[in-house]
């Protein structure tokens, strides 16, 4: 068994499936998982955010939306992000580490019917760049990592268009692929942070 990350404590936050598989996965690289702010000792070396909320895939025209409707679907969520950011710097401040957070395909390129959750998405990217750029000095580092909805979402990932384009590699896994990813930035030197990787194997090469 691969155990690049023994010694670790990271602490994933939500994400349901998604945060149940990267879950296992960064156990399987030896890391010690868990999954509620409580239940962490005080500080942790890593913190993922996945950004999914399968209610926001339910289409929903923009022209037609109002405003109670705008901020279940939009705001709400985006105010879990922001939450979810406040729990990590809690537990990284005391002696720096790593923030992920997850977010969809869909927040750069846009998808007809499901604007709130690709404002959902970007608005994420807004606030890993904010926190970023105040925290860093802290030894913090914030990236994102962009998946397609086949990957964050593979039962309702029909609903969403976002390209004919096949990937130019295999679609990277969730469980294996991304958990491992992750775990290359956080043994890394604290040299990228406030970006965005497009971990989707190579379906969208430009953002």
């Amino acid at each position: 068994m691969d155990t690049q990350l023994a010694g670790k404590d990271a602490l994933v936050l939500g994400g349901d499936e998604v945060g149940a598989a990267v879950a296992r996965g960064l156990t399987a690289l030896g890391a010690s998982v868990t999954r509620h702010v409580a239940e962490t000792s005080g500080a942790v070396d890593l913190v993922v955010i996945p950004v999914t909320d399968p209610g926001g895939l339910t289409p929903a025209p923009l022209a037609e939306m109002d405003e109670a409707e705008w901020i279940r679907r939009c705001e709400a969520p985006l105010g879990a992000v922001r939450v979810a950011l406040q729990e990590a710097h809690a537990v990284l401040n005391q002696r720096g580490g790593t923030i992920i957070l997850l977010v969809p395909t869909i927040a750069m390129i846009g998808a007809a019917d499901f604007a709130a959750y690709s404002a959902v998405g970007e608005g994420a990217r807004s606030l890993a760049k904010a926190a970023a750029r105040g925290w860093g000095a802290q030894g913090i580092t914030v990236n994102c990592l962009a998946l397609t909805q086949e990957q964050l979402a593979p039962d309702v990932a029909g609903r969403v268009t976002e390209t004919r384009v096949p990937p130019a590699l295999k679609t990277p896994d969730i469980e294996h692929d991304v958990a491992a990813f992750i775990a290359t930035l956080t043994l890394g030197p604290p040299v990228v942070t406030g970006t965005t990787i497009m971990l989707d194997g190579g379906n969208h090469m430009s953002v």
